[in-house]
């Protein structure tokens, strides 16, 4: 079992390693979009006669764009755009360390192979989905 700065250096060194090979490069791509539906609840009449808005968008069926509305007028929009970013990496490094301490199937397992083929198996045959490279479901 490894001790608790083991644990701790090897979380610092994988944070380090996450942040130095996502780098954040700006709004960019569907990031636009979102960021220009928050703008438009901020301000509707600047937006009013835009084509994109002229008929509706998917933006009425979300939460996410009141919450950007609010975190732009409280912050501004580059900083709004960075903290959901590093909400959202977060997030995935939570739900990263909350799975992995499942132990996959109830299996502790010293890597992701190795929990990988633990999984396989004893449970079934795995998943081809990229981001659920470890999942398993029952054979069939």
């Amino acid at each position: 079992m490894p001790s608790h700065t083991a644990r701790l250096t090897a979380v610092i060194a994988l944070a380090a390693i996450w942040l130095l090979t996502h780098r954040y490069f700006g709004i960019q791509h569907d990031g636009q979009f979102y960021a220009v539906q928050a703008l438009a609840r901020i301000d509707p009449a600047a937006y009013a006669h835009d084509i994109f808005f002229s008929f509706g968008s998917q933006d009425n069926y979300s939460l996410f764009s009141p919450i950007y509305a609010w975190l732009i007028g409280t912050t501004g929009l580059d900083r709004a755009a960075f903290v959901l970013l590093a909400g959202a990496h977060l997030a995935w490094a939570l739900a990263t360390f909350a799975w992995h301490g499942n132990g996959c199937a109830g299996r502790r397992s010293g890597s992701a192979s190795g929990c990988c083929s633990r999984c396989r198996a004893t449970t079934g045959r795995r998943l081809k989905w990229p981001m659920m490279s470890c999942a398993t479901v029952k054979a069939s």
